[in-house]
């Protein structure tokens, strides 16, 4: 698994850079400096409003999305043309929206963890053993 995951980052280096010198040689040799930069600045960015919305994160819905989002700012901050297009395209909210269902189904059926608010079933007994830690009061919406 790990050879495979090398084999492919491999690979995509060397096409990141055709890319970029293709760049260079069907526009001006600056270009592709100005895109590597751009970029990077549109992914630090993302990422630090994806890092602000972190403390909102009730959902797996929207733990999903805050990381595939954090995932799109990452990946456009490397270097690379096919990197910045797959990131542009995780970014946007329908594909992040998808893209994020299709990961609570995946971790659903793959752990023992419980997503989202389940029904406690008592041992038989009645009662249900529990200690209050935080109490918040919330306002009317």
């Amino acid at each position: 698994m790990f050879l495979k995951f090398k084999r492919l980052l491999t690979i995509m280096m060397f096409v990141e850079l055709g890319l970029l010198a293709l760049l260079g040689i069907l526009t001006t040799w600056w270009l592709p400096f100005v895109e590597v930069f751009l970029s990077f600045l549109c992914g630090a960015l993302i990422s630090r409003r994806y890092g602000l919305a972190a403390r909102r994160l009730d959902t797996p819905e929207s733990v999903f999305d805050a990381t595939i989002g954090t995932i799109a700012a990452v990946l456009l901050m490397l270097p690379g043309m096919l990197t910045d297009l797959i990131g542009l395209i995780l970014w946007f909210r329908p594909t992040r929206t998808l893209v994020g269902k299709r990961a609570v189904q995946w971790a659903q059926s793959h752990s023992n963890v419980a997503f989202g608010p389940q029904r406690v079933v008592p041992d038989g007994s009645g009662t249900i053993e529990a200690e209050v830690i935080d109490v918040r009061t919330m306002p009317d919406s």
